[in-house]
């Protein structure tokens, strides 16, 4: 992603609503809650947090869509949502919901922003 594509993100991150109601035009949603947000005990209300004031840590295609992990710090708490675009419902989709950790290849010492050298695939 070039730099000149993140302002143009950034507009349509806040432009999506943070009402948490899971609704289409313009809300995020979600299919089903992610598994690790159940398991991890993440609020829709912390996702709202992320979805108003994250960055954008990485950019990537999967099924020729492209997929953002954001980064976001709810009460101290660091968290990773994966978020993509459904233009035909015109809403955000969350696609996973998590807790960075060492474990799982992500550096603490780079806030959790930047992945581990030589880190097993997650």
């Amino acid at each position: 992603m070039a730099a000149s594509d993140l302002p143009r993100v950034r507009q349509w991150l806040s432009s999506r609503s943070a009402t948490g109601s899971g609704r289409a035009n313009g809300a995020w949603t979600t299919p089903r809650p992610p598994t690790k947000m159940v398991r991890l005990s993440i609020s829709r209300r912390e996702i709202d947090a992320v979805l108003v004031d994250n960055e954008i840590i990485e950019v990537y295609e999967h099924d020729d869509r492209v997929r953002y992990v954001l980064l976001g710090h709810v009460d101290h708490r660091p968290l990773h949502v994966v978020v993509g675009q459904d233009d035909i419902i015109d809403a955000t989709v969350v696609i996973s919901v998590y807790e960075p950790d060492e474990v799982h290849g992500w550096d603490p010492e780079s806030g959790f922003r930047d992945r581990k050298e030589n880190a097993d695939e997650r």
